[in-house]
Formats: C-alpha cells, sequence, structure tokens
C-alpha cells in the first residue's frame, strides 16, 4: 500500500528560520521539495567526503573481519583528525612498502658481487686504485683473461659471470682497457649487509604502520560512524538551505515538503503553537510525490524485490503484495528440491541470527527456502533423489501423486495465465486511479474476450453446454468485447482514430500474450533441469568411487557435496533472476505499472552512535 502524502508550504521569518529547521528534523516527517537540483560547490565537497568515508569504513569492517586477535590500542582523535591520522598511517605504509620494493631490487643487483665494504673501496679509490664492475655470459668468458688483466672473478649467477677489474686512476692505458663482449655495470652504492640492514628497517616501518591501521579498524569503527552521520546530517541542513528561497526581500523564507497524513500529527501541533504560515494541500496533477510504501510483515520482506526493479508512481497500486505470493510459488518450482529448500532455510535461518543488519534479505531467503521444501515434496525430489523410494510407507503411498514432467509443464502455462490475467484486473483498478474508469474500458474488454471464450470452450468441451450455445456465447463476447476495445478504448478521441488504435491494440495484445505465457516455460526447464543435475551427480557419485571400504566413501562424499554444491548454486541463481523477469517484464506489463516514483526520505535527525568512554577520552 502507498501512504497518502500531503504537500505543506512552510512560511517562516528569517531569524527564526534556523530554529525552525532544527525542530522539523527533530519531528523527522518532512520529505524537503527539490527544487534546486544542481548541487552549490560546498555540497559537492561534502558529498565527495561523505563517499570518502564511505569507502574508509568499508575497507575498515573488511580489515577488522580479518583479525583474529584485538591489536595494542592506540590514541584516537576525533572523526576529522582520525581520517586524516588514517590517511597518513596509509601513506606511510606506501612509502614503507615501495622502499621495500627498491631495496629488494637493489638487492638482487648487488647479490652477485658478494658482502663487501663500501667504505673499503672508497678508501683504495683515495689511494689510486678503482674496481670496474663486469659482467658476461659464462660461456663467453675466456679464462686467459685472468692472466691477461687484473680480473678477479666474483661469482656465478644464472647463467652470468660477475668479475672486477682492477685499474689505477693514473694509468690511462690501463683505464681504456676494453674486453669484447663484456657489459660494464655501475658500482653499488651500499653493500649488501647495509641494504639487508635497511630492507629489515622498512619492513619493520611498514609492519608498524599496518598495525596502526588494525588499532584504528577495530577500535575506532563508532567515531567514524559517528564522525559519517555527523557529516550527511550537515549535508542535509545544506540541503534543505539550499532548497530555501527567499521571499519579500529576504525577510521570509519559503520551503516545501512532502509529510505522509498518518504521521502529521506531530508537526500539525508543532505547528500550532509557531508564528509560522504554513499552507497543506493534496497532489496535483504532475507532481512528483515521494512513496512511502506500508506493507504487512510478510509482503514487507518482499519490498527488496520491488527496489530491483523501481518504485510506483503515487496514482498507482504498490505491487509488492500481488506478486509476492506468485515470486515465492516460482523460486520453488525453479528450484524444486527439498534438500536444497531446507539448505537455503537452514542457512538463512542461521545468517539471521549472526547478521541482524541483513535480516529483510535472510527472511526473504526462509521464505523462499520453505516454499522450495514445499514444492520438493509436491514432486517427490529430495537432492535428486525420488523420496518415494526411501522405504517410508507415506511416502510410498505419495509416489504415484507426485508431480510429473509433463504436469509441471501444464501447470506453468496455467500459473502464467492466472498471474497474466490477474494483471489485467489489477490494470483496471491502476487505469481507474490514474485517469478514470472510462479509459480502462479496453482493458475490461479483453479480459470479457479471454476470459468469455476460454469458457464457452470449457464448458462445450466437457458437454457442459451445446456447440450451437457456445457459438452464440462466443458471437456475444466478440461484439460486447469488440465494443470496448475498438470504440470505446479512448472517450477524448474520436470513432475513427479509436478504431485505428483499436487495431494496433489487437496487434500489440495478442502478440504480446503469446510470447508472455511462452516465458513461463522457463519455470518448467529450471525444475527439471536442477533435478537432472542433482540426479547425474547423484549417479556420479555412486559409479565413480573406488571399491575401497573407506576411500570409496571419502570419494563419494566429495563427489557429492561438490557436485550439489554447484548444483545448488547454479540452480539457486537461476531460481531468483528468472521469478524476478516474470514479475518485471510480464507481470508489472499486464498490470499497467508506469513507475517513476521516488522513496520518501524525510528530513529528520541521523540515528545516534554509541562511543565507548574511553575512546572519547581520547578525543
Amino acid at each position: 500500500m502507498i501512504v497518502k502524502m500531503q504537500k505543506y508550504s512552510f512560511l517562516v521569518h528569517h531569524a527564526e528560520y534556523a530554529q525552525f529547521l532544527d525542530e522539523i528534523r527533530k519531528i523527522g516527517v518532512v520529505h524537503i521539495e527539490t527544487k534546486a537540483a544542481e548541487p552549490t560547490p560546498e555540497m559537492q565537497e561534502m558529498m565527495r567526503n561523505i563517499s570518502e568515508v564511505t569507502q574508509t569504513m568499508k575497507s575498515l569492517e573488511l580489515r577488522k573481519a580479518s583479525l583474529k586477535e584485538a591489536p595494542a590500542p592506540i590514541e584516537l582523535k576525533n572523526g576529522v583528525e582520525l581520517i586524516s591520522q588514517l590517511k597518513e598511517y596509509e601513506n606511510e605504509a606506501e612509502k614503507a612498502l615501495q622502499a621495500c620494493s627498491n631495496i629488494e631490487k637493489e638487492i638482487r643487483q648487488t647479490e652477485p658481487w658478494g658482502d663487501f665494504s663500501v667504505d673499503t673501496m672508497c678508501k683504495l679509490s683515495q689511494a689510486g686504485l678503482e674496481f670496474r664492475f663486469l659482467v658476461c655470459p659464462i660461456k663467453k668468458f675466456q679464462e686467459e683473461w685472468i692472466q691477461q688483466y687484473p680480473i678477479a672473478v666474483v661469482s656465478d649467477l644464472r647463467a652470468y659471470r660477475y668479475f672486477v677489474l682492477l685499474t689505477e686512476t693514473a694509468d690511462k692505458e690501463t683505464e681504456a682497457i676494453t674486453i669484447p663482449g663484456v657489459d660494464e655495470v655501475a658500482a653499488p652504492e651500499r653493500s649488501l649487509s647495509e641494504l639487508k640492514d635497511s630492507l629489515e628497517e622498512s619492513r619493520r616501518k611498514y609492519d608498524e604502520e599496518q598495525r596502526k591501521i588494525d588499532a584504528v579498524a577495530w577500535y575506532a569503527e563508532p567515531l567514524i560512524k559517528a564522525y559519517y552521520h555527523d557529516m550527511k546530517a550537515e549535508f542535509k541542513m545544506a540541503d534543505v538551505w539550499h532548497q530555501t528561497t527567499a521571499e519579500a526581500e529576504g525577510k521570509v523564507k519559503l520551503v516545501e515538503g512532502w509529510v505522509p497524513v498518518p504521521n502529521a500529527d506531530e508537526l500539525d501541533s508543532y505547528l500550532d503553537t509557531q508564528a509560522i504560515v504554513a499552507l497543506r494541500r493534496d497532489a496535483e496533477e504532475g507532481e512528483k510525490v515521494p512513496i512511502q510504501l506500508k506493507n504487512n510483515k510478510f509482503t514487507k520482506v518482499f519490498e527488496l524485490i520491488g527496489d530491483f526493479y523501481e518504485l510506483p508512481n503515487h496514482k498507482e497500486l504498490d505491487l509488492t503484495p500481488f506478486f509476492a505470493p506468485f515470486y515465492m510459488l516460482y523460486f520453488g518450482i525453479a528450484l524444486g528440491d527439498a534438500g536444497y529448500g531446507l539448505i537455503v532455510l537452514l542457512a538463512s535461518s542461521l545468517a539471521k541470527m549472526k547478521l541482524p543488519k541483513m535480516k529483510q534479505a535472510l527472511t526473504l531467503g526462509q521464505y523462499l527456502g520453505l516454499a522450495t521444501i514445499v514444492w520438493g515434496c509436491l514432486n517427490g525430489s529430495f537432492f535428486g533423489l525420488n523420496m518415494g523410494n526411501f522405504g517410508i510407507p507415506f511416502l510410498e503411498n505419495m509416489k504415484e501423486h507426485f508431480i510429473t514432467t509433463d504436469q509441471l509443464f501444464t501447470l506453468s502455462l496455467v500459473l502464467g495465465a492466472i498471474q497474466i490475467m490477474f494483471g489485467k484486473f489489477i490494470k483496471i483498478v491502476n487505469i481507474t486511479i490514474a485517469q478514470g474508469f472510462r479509459y480502462a474500458f479496453s482493458t475490461i474488454g479483453w479480459i470479457i474476450l479471454i476470459l468469455g471464450l476460454g469458457a464457452s470452450y470449457l464448458l462445450s468441451s466437457n458437454d457442459i453446454i451445446t456447440a450451437a450455445l457456445a457459438k452464440n456465447i462466443n458471437i456475444a463476447v466478440a461484439l460486447v468485447a469488440g465494443v470496448l476495445i475498438m470504440i470505446l478504448n479512448d472517450p477524448k478521441r474520436n470513432v475513427f482514430m479509436n478504431i485505428l488504435m483499436g487495431i494496433w491494440d489487437i496487434y500489440g495484445t495478442v502478440t504480446g500474450l503469446l510470447g508472455d505465457m511462452l516465458s513461463y516455460v522457463r519455470l518448467f526447464a529450471l525444475g527439471i533441469s536442477g533435478g537432472i543435475l542433482a540426479s547425474v551427480f547423484n549417479m556420479m557419485a555412486s559409479s565413480m568411487s573406488p571399491d575401497i571400504p573407506v576411500v570409496g566413501t571419502i570419494v563419494m562424499i566429495i563427489i557429492l557435496l561438490a557436485g550439489h554444491g554447484i548444483t545448488l548454486v547454479m540452480s539457486g541463481i537461476g531460481a531468483f533472476v528468472h521469478p524476478i523477469r516474470l514479475t518485471f517484464v510480464e507481470f508489472y506489463n499486464n498490470s499497467g505499472f508506469v513507475g517513476g516514483g521516488r522513496k520518501y526520505s524525510p528530513f529528520a535527525d541521523e540515528p545516534k552512535i554509541a562511543v565507548n568512554s574511553e575512546l572519547k577520552s581520547n578525543n
């Protein structure tokens, strides 16, 4: 159900406007009307900061979940300083990590030369001796070079030979020595031991910064969330000021908003005590009214499915109560196995105790698991096994009554016809609400035509009525429906235009209904494919397991777990997605769904975040 909204226009003296905004924010029922869609530069900066903090919270939540024990506590600042502090830790950690990478690269370049002393080399250089660092492939190195030149081989590594040539800086001829096929490399700037010490220091620095980030993730979540909610509250207030217009040379502030009628009492009581001009009225044609849905406990869970598409507008029905039972049934048919349904039900129930924030989604999972169990019992499937073969007397007696493949195919088409016709009746109501009953004549004509011809066929085929009477009924139904579809489809158009549009409507409806009906065959396809996959893995487990007492059992269990796991995931995805398609394409279309509604979002105080007193003392 869509909650009725009224539009309020508030005229407030400029000196009292800030206090007025604080009061209506505390009351928390006014959805501020958007007049200026483009945010100010200051608001854009706020949005960037909120987005940044949102990403920070997500990354810290993941980091905290990966920690096995509480890290050592650190001093925590307030929200602004904490974010800056966290950035500093991350930057320092990144610098240390980059330093580790550079040093490791330098170590790889220095390792072939061994752990020599750079200071000793400097002293020898001052004494007139220089070392040239040379490298060449081992197969190209000539042993006579050792006799010919002052060469010392240092090491062989990865098919290359590393050696040094000792020269005297005063001897020009020696300095000019060149050896064919030999490359000279720059002398290492630091010794291997110095590099390893430096690497250890950088790693220690990196670990230290990581521990600080771990501490922030573990201890600072309340502070960051409080800061996040403060930022959102500040942005909301800035947006309300942005949507405010100045009247009477700036002395009066005007702001408009939408209020749910059932929640208006507290606001009205406040306005009665203030010197504020407040005008209220119902929505007018063309206005974008925010949408608030109100459903019972069962139906409210399925609002999660409806949110995947879009909200209805304020002049049509909320379709959630109407598609919820169908979606639940379709999921059960598509997954189609009592064993899989039991897993979905148990997994959702256990997760619901651990993840209270996901209560709505997990409750939906419980409903869908229950529907799958019921349907699995109707078609006698339990992890791909026929329940009639379990040796249980009751199930053996029910074996002949399990739903067969042919019956499932027929049932899929029947369910499609029922939901499509149900959608047509809803369309009549939607059109009547939005435009008036006269505009629904064409839809009424189609319902009369489909149900009338269908009833006539069933009655005559079962010899309840004669063929002659059935013919007369068909003629009467066609005449009545033809007038409604061809002539009375739009009361504002002339007859000739209505006839042309009626012809086009006949073409579109006939082809559309045929395609819509065939779409429901996917329920049949999904239902049997999951059962076939499960049966195949059962056969593989029994045939591929070796005839060795313990090993055979282990192999069978592995095949069954892997096979049924794959089947459950694949079939579960199909069972979730395809009923959504049937809902949004076939059912919504035949219901005349227009949509375009925007969610009701009142200007209200952000929920307070509890902050530990020990954390507060560090602010």
